[in-house]
């Protein structure tokens, strides 16, 4: 067998969270990133590193999008 280590890199950012957000369990949000105001992250999502998810917003996914579904189900 043959072994390949890997060097492991940790990288610190900022993250920018807007007033009124949530943040689904297991949800990875990388640096740079930023949730505006009123913006909801589903469970084990990823947010990438640097992108910007739109106040008043459900996103889920891996990495995440727009959840159309949840909108759906509010306005239902």
């Amino acid at each position: 067998f043959r072994r390949v280590l890997f060097r492991s890199v940790m990288k610190i950012g900022t993250i920018k969270i807007g007033s009124q957000c949530s943040v689904g369990n297991y949800t990875v949000i990388l640096c740079e990133s930023e949730l505006r105001s009123g913006s909801h992250i589903g469970h084990l999502s990823l947010v990438m590193k640097g992108e910007t998810v739109p106040a008043n917003t459900y996103w889920a996914g891996s990495p995440v999008q727009v959840d159309t579904t949840a909108i759906r189900r509010l306005l239902e």
